[in-house]
């Protein structure tokens, strides 16, 4: 491992340039997070000895110790913290404790980092022992890396997810069936999160928003379990297939772009699952009937619909052609009020709108 006690990270860099130092100090301990295994983690949610995960948390309270002595010495401490303080929301959480232990040091509290693993190893302290196989693993493996090796955005660590269902799914449970069960849950999470919008203000954003996490989560579900093994992409189109029969383009097209995000080959994925994913041939597929509605390109088209509603006054032809655009397309949401799906076959019942 690199982040050995005995390197200072912020030896080079003057205390009174406080963007640097901060720099600094995110740059140190998100290298040393990125150099902790996954392994590691499930170790230390499981009980036992994880020396690295150990080693990662002594050496923040390192820095924790140094950025202290650091403000202590400087003479302009008062300064120097009042201006990390307003840059602190630039660098990533675990920095952010560093420095703010260290600030909050100076008034007499005990140096230490208080840092937070607990988005980590939380969900993992819960999982079923008989979940911790080792195809498991790396699948979670796969995912951990995925959430956090490549994230941008330091506002929080999202909590780490643990959900395998989809993968095992597809495994030990017959495809129609799985797509019933599927359906089924997807249906519900489009009732549930229905209620917001009478519920809030800004309900629909809460709702579209719901249902994008839970599309995109599907998406990122398959390309991570191609990435375990490429044999399982034959399942996962057969699933496609079967959740496109029950008229669910929720869940499959969310497959059918982690299928393509996967890496699995264009000329093995059935020409109704690639065509449903343009706008003009999914609309065709609606006019059939309800549906859970693909929610991606919806949303995508209510943003250019309203982005051109703003560029044209109220009276304007242009203006009236995309409001119906709009109230169009929002219909299309809300065909899943019509749409009833069981275990063992799709009904569909026709209803207004």
């Amino acid at each position: 491992m690199d982040f050995l006690y005995e390197k200072n990270p912020l030896a080079d860099v003057e205390t009174a340039d406080t963007r640097s130092l901060a720099r600094a100090i995110d740059a140190a301990t998100w290298s040393a997070f990125l150099q902790v295994p996954f392994a590691e983690w499930v170790l230390k949610a499981t009980g036992r000895n994880a020396h690295v995960v150990d080693t990662f948390l002594w050496y923040h309270e390192m820095l924790s110790v140094r950025l202290y002595y650091r403000l202590r010495r400087c003479s302009e401490a008062q300064k120097v913290k009042n201006d990390l303080l307003e840059i602190i929301s630039e660098v990533n959480p675990f920095a952010r404790s560093i420095i703010s232990s260290s600030i909050e040091s100076l008034n007499g509290r005990l140096v230490t980092s208080d840092l937070n693993i607990g988005f980590i190893v939380g969900p993992l302290r819960v999982l079923p022992t008989v979940d911790l196989t080792p195809d498991v693993l790396y699948l979670l493996d796969i995912r951990f890396q995925r959430t956090y090796h490549r994230q941008w955005d330091y506002d929080e660590m999202a909590e780490f997810r643990t959900d395998t269902s989809l993968f095992r799914g597809i495994r030990h449970t017959p495809p129609g069936l799985l797509a019933s069960s599927m359906t089924e849950n997807d249906l519900r999470s489009f009732r549930d999160d229905y209620a917001l919008m009478f519920m809030e203000d800004k309900g629909i954003h809460r709702w579209l928003d719901a249902l994008g996490h839970s599309w995109n989560r599907r998406c990122e579900d398959v390309a991570d379990g191609l990435q375990t093994d490429l044999k399982h992409g034959a399942a996962l189109v057969e699933l496609a297939v079967c959740l496109y029969e029950r008229r669910n383009f929720h869940g499959s097209t969310a497959i059918f772009y982690g299928l393509k995000q996967g890496g699995w080959d264009d000329k093995m994925i059935p020409l109704q699952l690639s065509s449903i994913v343009n706008y003009r041939a999914y609309r065709d597929e609606l006019k059939k009937g309800p549906a859970l509605p693909f929610v991606f390109l919806s949303i995508k088209e209510l943003q250019l619909l309203t982005y051109c509603l703003r560029h044209h006054g109220p009276s304007s032809l242009e203006y009236k052609k995309n409001l119906r655009g709009v109230m169009c397309t929002i219909e299309e949401l809300f065909m899943f009020r019509s749409y009833i799906a069981n275990t063992s076959k799709l009904v569909i019942r026709a209803a207004p709108l």
